[in-house]
């Protein structure tokens, strides 16, 4: 019995904090009106007083910006008169060097047909000159093996001729002996 007593007695105390957090949060949660009334106005103050500040900017910028536009005008329109004058001079020598230009291509074409059977037999020294290096290195690789071989062909002789001489350094009798003390 005594158990069911503290149980409920605990339950009690939890509902009982439970209330009292519940409400501290409201508490908190209600604002005081009349500070949040005076920090809105305060906030619509400085919005005017902002708004003021910018309309006074705008208004001398933008007689500065319409003086600017103005000047920048009249520099543009010197400028293309003074650009349409330099390209009324520029025509005639303009045209006068389009035409050196177009002439010059016609000779330079013309000296190039000409040419062409220089150009041919020009290509037929190259391409001879071609076949005589790669004949170069063809006799080139050529004497490298010869020479490979020559090597190989002197060892050769000369393992032959060491045989030779034991056979010649001996009198064919005593090798005959040595050959029938080794049988035997």
């Amino acid at each position: 019995m005594s158990k069911e007593i503290i149980i409920i007695c605990l339950v009690i105390i939890l509902i009982y904090l439970a209330y009292q957090q519940t409400q501290q949060k409201t508490l908190t949660i209600q604002p005081d009106n009349q500070r949040l009334q005076e920090l809105t106005n305060q906030v619509q103050h400085y919005q005017t007083l902002y708004q003021k500040r910018v309309e006074k900017d705008i208004g001398s910028d933008s007689e500065q910006v319409k003086e600017l536009q103005l000047n920048y005008l009249e520099r543009l329109n010197n400028q293309t008169s003074q650009e349409k004058n330099k390209l009324t001079e520029y025509q005639p020598l303009l045209e006068q060097k389009i035409d050196d230009l177009g002439q010059q291509l016609i000779f330079t074409a013309r000296q190039k047909i000409k040419n062409n059977k220089q150009a041919q037999e020009l290509l037929a020294k190259l391409e001879s000159t071609a076949n005589i290096k790669t004949f170069q290195t063809r006799v080139k690789e050529d004497a490298e093996t010869i020479e490979n071989k020559e090597k190989k062909l002197e060892k050769i002789q000369n393992e032959i001729k060491d045989y030779q001489q034991l056979f010649t350094t001996k009198p064919l009798a005593e090798k005959a002996m040595e050959l029938d003390e080794f049988y035997e």
